[in-house]
């Protein structure tokens, strides 16, 4: 007896049964698949049932007079984070799962031989975490337990639990074709075998079960491999053996994790204030050198997408030795370009400052789960306080040395960052040499990426409009304070971005409230906040008081909006793709920058500071509107799939 047998993993016990000469029952709620399945496999007979309807479950069985085995795999998912996914969804998928095989086991154990058997069929979520997966992990995780007591309970009848991986099933089709695709690629490319299941792979498990006689309170796992490792990840380990979980990171540990951070950024904006002294000392102009600004700003642009996702497939500590002593030696030869070979160093230290995207994965996966938000949003504040302190830090050393001693300072605080970072990291086991077509899937799977986790996508379009938002107050703010009322000079307009050190703020509490759960309403409150913040100071701006808060709100609700984001993008992945999760988002997130300083320059000499500040209102209720609208369509996606049963 196979009950969901009409698809899926059940049709192909069913075939597999017939095959070998067993005399084969199918049921199923659908007729229109019974009938089809009838067509397929020769032989078998078949019967309505609904597994959530004890009468229905009791008038199937009351024709049937005896059974020697018995293999129940009901289908249904609740998909949904804990506070979308709606209660509907929850009861359907408890009810057939749960439900469902209890009330066959009630009708059928009784007439199923001394030497006969009965088959439950679970799914990984109950044993390997996964987001947006509650409600279904409960139920599987349930059927696990319920086999291993009914395994005592009918004995001398042995029970035994098969749970299925990933398997190329129906049950996979209320994805759109793309996203199934990317799951699958992704999948296959993380789990030992190197593909997902197909339903023979589990029907031939459950033909051993029902013919080994001294198997039973088993939970026999059928999915390439993906329990054995942390996450489902294929590590490329040598002899050492499998890498072992890096151990959480301490209080002390994060701090320096966060300092590394600051100063790798600082790389980038060293030149900024020191500009014109620069300039005076190789006889140039100071606009003539702002190609090297360019290129710093390029060269991070194009070290996030070849450089970043290789802290997926190297040792990181090493990466990061490699790209921070790198660092130290560009720093130390500035001082001594000129012309092209100038731009060229500028450029490449902007490649390998993206050392500071490599610590934000690897402090993440150092972190248990309940602190994840809290260390991400520390590491955080000191890339802020890099960005901010790094202008003060070249000005003041300036001033009273060289500007060349900026650069020199700077290098004797890479190699530091780097013994440090030797010193404070977890070794990893040696892993196979990545090779160049190994970087090339590499960097491809970072579409699939996409097309397999909706939410890293949504967070992406946050994270874009946020910076979007940021860029335009910051390339607004210092053509507005050179106008009346104000008339400040640079130095005044450089003290004016010391407020954004609310935005540290905001990332330590973002990141406190992430580890609770409240990413969307961290976010919708950020957003809510830019729009408002933008609104009223477009028409207030010649008030220094609303100025100023609306600088410490704007930058307070986007770092908590990023904090947010990058928790949840953390929370989508295992360590194992951290890195590359982090470079589809720092992406995202650069390019919405770029387009937000873009087109604030077209608007302010269109209309100055009230079309620039509209634009930054803009960007701020379009990622709240985004927020709502993707959370009224995931819940009204649960809501439809709790009311269409899935057969199998």
């Amino acid at each position: 007896m196979v009950i969901g047998g009409s698809s899926g993993i059940g049709k192909a016990v069913a075939g597999q049964a017939a095959a070998a000469g067993a005399q084969v029952v199918v049921g199923s709620r659908s007729k229109d698949k019974l009938e089809q399945t009838a067509k397929e496999i020769d032989g078998i007979t078949t019967g309505v049932v609904d597994v959530t309807d004890e009468e229905s479950v009791a008038a199937f069985f009351a024709g049937i007079d005896s059974l020697d085995h018995l293999v129940v795999c009901p289908g249904d998912m609740a998909v949904g984070s804990v506070y979308d996914v709606s209660l509907d969804a929850v009861r359907a998928a408890l009810d057939t799962k749960i439900v469902g095989q209890l009330l066959s086991v009630r009708h059928a154990g009784k007439k199923i031989s001394g030497q006969g058997s009965i088959v439950l069929i679970a799914g990984a979520a109950g044993f390997k975490s996964y987001a947006d997966m509650s409600a279904t992990a409960a139920a599987n995780a349930g059927i696990g337990g319920m086999g291993r007591s009914l395994a005592v309970e009918l004995a001398p009848v042995r029970v035994n639990v098969v749970v299925g991986g990933l398997i190329d099933t129906p049950l996979w089709s209320f994805l759109p074709e793309d996203a199934r695709a990317g799951l699958f690629e992704q999948t296959a490319q993380s789990t030992p075998v190197g593909r997902v299941g197909q339903p023979d792979d589990v029907a031939a498990t459950v033909l051993h079960l029902l013919e080994n006689t001294f198997v039973t309170g088993a939970v026999l796992h059928v999915d390439g491999g993906g329990i054995a490792e942390r996450g489902g990840a294929r590590r490329r380990d040598g002899p050492g053996g499998p890498a072992a979980p890096p151990r959480p990171a301490g209080r002390i540990t994060v701090l320096l994790l966060a300092a590394a951070c600051g100063l790798c950024v600082a790389n980038l904006y060293y030149l900024q204030p020191i500009l014109p002294e620069l300039a005076a000392s190789l006889h140039r102009t100071p606009g003539s050198l702002t190609s090297s600004v360019s290129a710093t700003q390029f060269g991070y642009a194009l070290g996030l997408l070849a450089l970043v996702p290789l802290g997926d497939a190297v040792d990181r500590r090493r990466l990061l030795t490699a790209l921070v002593t790198t660092a130290a030696a560009v720093l130390a030869l500035i001082p001594w370009a000129d012309g092209g070979l100038l731009v060229g160093l500028f450029f490449l230290l902007g490649l390998v400052s993206v050392a500071a995207m490599v610590i934000v994965p690897q402090a993440a996966g150092m972190a248990p789960p309940e602190r994840r938000g809290q260390v991400v949003g520390t590491v955080m504040t000191g890339v802020i306080l890099g960005a901010l302190l790094c202008r003060t830090f070249a000005g003041v050393v300036a001033d009273l040395v060289d500007w060349r001693a900026v650069f020199w300072g700077a290098s004797a605080l890479m190699l530091g960052v780097g013994v440090m970072l030797r010193r404070i990291l977890p070794p990893q086991p040696a892993v196979t040499p990545l090779t160049l077509r190994g970087y090339a899937a590499l960097i491809g799977s970072l579409f699939s990426l996409l097309r397999a986790r909706p939410v890293i996508v949504e967070r992406c379009l946050y994270g874009a409009l946020g910076f979007a938002a940021f860029t335009v107050l910051w390339t607004a703010v210092p053509l507005r304070l050179i106008q009346g009322p104000y008339h400040y000079g640079s130095a005044a307009i450089g003290a004016m971005g010391l407020l954004g050190a609310g935005g540290a703020l905001g990332a330590n509490l973002a990141g406190r409230f992430a580890d609770r759960g409240r990413q969307r309403t961290v976010s919708a409150a950020a957003f809510a906040l830019i729009t408002v913040s933008f609104a009223v100071v477009s028409v207030l701006s010649s008030s220094l008081l609303m100025l100023g808060t609306a600088i410490l709100l704007i930058d307070f609700a986007v770092q908590a909006a990023h904090i947010s984001n990058q928790t949840t993008v953390f929370a989508q992945v295992g360590d194992e793709m951290r890195s590359r999760v982090t470079t589809v988002y720092m992406t995202c997130y650069f390019l919405g920058g770029a387009a937000g300083s873009a087109l604030t320059g077209p608007l302010w000499a269109h209309g100055g500071w009230p079309d620039t500040a509209l634009l930054g209102c803009a960007a701020g209720a379009g990622a709240l509107l985004l927020l709502l609208g993707h959370a009224a369509v995931r819940r009204a996606a649960t809501s439809r799939k709790a009311m269409a049963a899935i057969d199998d």
